[in-house]
């Protein structure tokens, strides 16, 4: 992961707050990719979000371990986009 990725992580909690705990680097390569993946998705959908931006959708789509294909990303977009048109602005996404 890079070093300015935000990440979710298991804390130790007591009365001085949270401490995280350690984690070492994944030595376990699908782990590794799997993790990267979706960090990469996780960035495409903040820049498809702020700039109203389909291509960035897509790709963040194809990326997802999930979906990985144009035509399923394509298909959940267009139905994401259907469902919450009220909530757009008018112009974006398309």
């Amino acid at each position: 992961m890079a070093d300015d990725d935000v990440v979710e992580i298991k804390c130790k909690v007591n009365s001085k707050g949270a401490a995280p705990v350690p984690i070492l680097t994944p030595q376990i390569p699908y782990i590794k990719g799997l993790m990267q993946a979706v960090k990469a998705f996780e960035k495409l959908t903040v820049s498809a979000a702020i700039k109203g931006s389909r291509k960035d959708a897509i790709a963040a789509l194809m990326v997802h371990p999930l979906i990985g294909d144009y035509h399923k990303a394509k298909a959940v977009l267009d139905e994401m986009l259907q469902a919450n048109a009220k909530f757009l602005p008018k112009g974006l996404w398309s």
